[in-house]
């Protein structure tokens, strides 16, 4: 049986046009079960993906009003194998950012 933990898997910021790759280590499978991000007020809609790292497609996007500092929350179940992982790409305006899940170590 798999050893289950719950781990931080990111947080900190990102600046607009900036990203950061979350790679999965060697003997894991990881599993996203929530993101929590703020961003502040801009010109345009402030916009942060979440993109595969194998495949390239986005697959969560979280946007904000732009008007005021706002947070916005995603809770699911996202998985990644071994050699696979996800990127978190700062579209528009800066971010502020958890992401929470699990990693199974690997029989």
């Amino acid at each position: 049986m798999s050893d289950l933990r719950t781990v931080l898997i990111a947080v900190g910021q990102l600046a607009e046009g900036d990203t950061l790759d979350v790679l999965v280590a060697d003997g894991f499978r990881m599993v996203v079960t929530n993101v929590d991000c703020t961003s502040g007020e801009a010109a345009f809609t402030p916009a942060l993906g979440l993109e595969d790292l194998v495949s390239g497609g986005t697959w969560l996007m979280l946007q904000t009003s732009g008007i005021l500092t706002t947070s916005v929350q995603w809770s699911g179940r996202q998985a990644f194998d071994v050699g696979s992982g996800f990127r978190l790409n700062a579209h528009r305006n800066g971010w502020d950012y958890r992401i929470t899940g699990w990693l199974l170590t690997l029989p």
